[in-house]
């Protein structure tokens, strides 16, 4: 009798956790989202690259905790919803801020770029099955500190359907709108991590290319150079003759001198 063959499922537990940073501080009790606000801002508009930052906040209203999710060059950075969502389901947040800064704008209020409108758009999306919300997303101008907030600038309009409104987006299922004359296919996450990808591999090519240039000039230069100038053992060689020509000499020179006395 044939034993009955056992298949198996393997089961695995997650052992993700929060590791504590650098905190902020702040003279006031950083108890409301405005306050979070008000402390990310300073911290944002000094820095020189964007920075994508997520603040979660408790059933009250009360910030727990900010995650920096991503950080990218001087006008763009790459982020997804899973890397937004991490710190948010680890800290059991009921709910999100998400803020970046835009260093280039230096004087003026920020304006939200059509990738900023489609990130904001996939993350409330996001939120909204996980069932923690997007309360606002706040862009921090580099060095001023002023704000553009969509919740107070859509007001109404911050949601969904009104993003989707404003990318000229018909249906709700669907994240991103080709026949838009602002939307550019490299918005997409896939396509800019993959471009992000290729500069760097470009980059590495043309450093590595650089040095080995530089080194093959470098080994030509030494050669010639060892050529145009004579060996060491011709130098000796001529050394070693001088002193034997010299040694001859002053022989000879005694010999005359002895023969000078006798005559």
């Amino acid at each position: 009798m044939t034993e009955e063959r056992k298949y198996k499922l393997e089961q695995v537990s997650v052992r993700l956790k929060l590791c504590e940073e650098t905190p902020l501080y702040s003279t006031e009790q950083i108890d409301t989202p405005r306050r979070a606000i008000d402390v990310m801002k300073d911290m944002l508009r000094q820095l020189d690259r964007e920075y994508v930052c997520i603040v979660n906040l408790d059933n009250g209203g009360h910030p727990i905790n900010f995650n920096v999710v991503s950080i990218g060059n001087i006008n763009s950075s790459i982020v997804t919803v899973r890397e937004i969502l991490k710190s948010s389901i680890l800290s059991n947040a009921a709910a999100t801020l998400m803020l970046h800064n835009h260093p280039s704008y230096r004087t003026e209020k920020p304006v939200p770029s059509t990738e900023d409108n489609i990130s904001t758009l996939n993350v409330m999306m996001a939120s909204e099955i996980m069932g923690i919300p997007l309360r606002d997303h706040v862009i921090v101008a580099g060095g001023t500190g002023s704000i553009y907030s969509y919740r107070a600038e859509l007001k109404d309009k911050f949601t969904i359907e009104g993003l989707q409104e404003l990318l000229g987006i018909k249906d709700r299922g669907t994240l991103v709108n080709e026949k838009s004359a602002d939307y550019k296919p490299l918005a997409k996450v896939e396509e800019l991590e993959e471009e992000n990808y290729n500069q760097i591999d470009n980059y590495l090519s043309n450093t590595i290319s650089r040095a080995e240039e530089k080194r093959e000039r470098f080994m030509r230069s030494e050669v010639r150079r060892a050529e145009e100038r004579p060996s060491v053992r011709a130098r000796l060689r001529e050394g070693k003759a001088k002193m034997e020509a010299e040694k001859q000499r002053k022989a000879m020179m005694t010999r005359q001198r002895k023969t000078e006395k006798t005559k």
